[in-house]
């Protein structure tokens, strides 16, 4: 069962209780299902990474990868619509647990491995990465143009859980997702990706067939470097 949390923040648990994560808990870690899904600590870091994102990822989009997270492609098969509706609202209340943490006036994220030991925090970094393929190539423009805000998941990432320094590294971490959350938002790394690349026009006159080659080669340029489509420089 999550445990309370030692820092004052908002945990996002007033949007899933900590029950209804422990009985996704128990829906994933069924066989044979167990074997190719995404357990809890994965599952959060792969829907913070889609939550604070460049773009919106539909649950059409992410929905497969938490039942196969390897493939994106085995479905899941719930016994009735009753248990359907049920898992899909744990799993939208574990979006929103992120969501909403992030919609107050001072935003800040608990990953939820910090509430229990036995939630691996490597499992967190990875469904993290994951969720980031969904628009990969923004996302290494990110860490290209602020690699500081992408530290705190570097050196969190070589750490054991009982190592000094460990819960600042945790707080270190909620932090960087507020402020990569805020660099998208901010939306300046769209032009790099929705500008049009303007063809290449080059300068000076333009030679006829007839002409003199520019090369100097004495002959016509339909004889020289236009024989073979060649570029004039």
């Amino acid at each position: 069962m999550p445990r309370t949390p030692k820092v004052k923040v908002k945990t996002g648990f007033e949007a899933i209780s900590p029950e209804d994560i422990v009985a996704l808990g128990e829906f994933l870690d069924r066989e044979p299902l167990a074997k190719r899904s995404m357990g809890i600590p994965m599952l959060d870091g792969f829907l913070t990474a889609i939550v604070i994102g460049p773009e919106v990822v539909m649950p059409s989009d992410y929905l497969p990868w938490i039942w196969d997270w390897k493939r994106g492609k085995k479905a899941v098969e719930f016994a009735d619509i009753d248990e359907a509706n049920r898992i899909l609202g744990y799993v939208q209340g574990m979006n929103n647990r992120v969501a909403t943490a992030l919609m107050d006036d001072q935003p800040a994220i608990v990953p939820i491995f910090v509430f229990e030991p036995v939630w691996d925090h490597m499992e967190w970094m990875g469904g993290f990465l994951l969720g980031t393929d969904f628009d990969a190539d923004v996302w290494d423009y990110a860490r290209e143009q602020v690699p500081e805000l992408f530290e705190p998941f570097e050196a969190f990432a070589g750490l054991e859980r009982d190592a000094p320094g460990f819960e600042e590294a945790c707080h270190r971490l909620g932090r960087a997702i507020v402020l990569i959350r805020d660099y998208f938002r901010a939306g300046e790394w769209r032009q790099a990706f929705e500008e049009v690349q303007k063809p290449f026009v080059r300068e000076g006159p333009k030679v006829g067939r007839n002409d003199p080659c520019p090369c100097g080669s004495g002959r016509k340029f339909k004889k020289c470097c236009g024989e073979s489509g060649g570029t004039v420089h």
